[in-house]
């Protein structure tokens, strides 16, 4: 089974944390071009 995480759905510290302590395996997977790239890490 495989889960996609939208970082926007993390809106608190708790569920931050939360996200940090699970136990199960994450992969994460860098999508779009650069300047795509660049724009997400900026309104991050």
């Amino acid at each position: 089974m495989q889960a996609i995480m939208n970082i926007e759905n993390l809106t608190t510290i708790e569920e931050l944390e939360r996200f940090i302590q699970g136990n199960q395996a994450v992969a994460f997977t860098v999508l779009g071009d650069k300047n795509q790239r660049y724009q997400f890490i900026q309104k991050t």
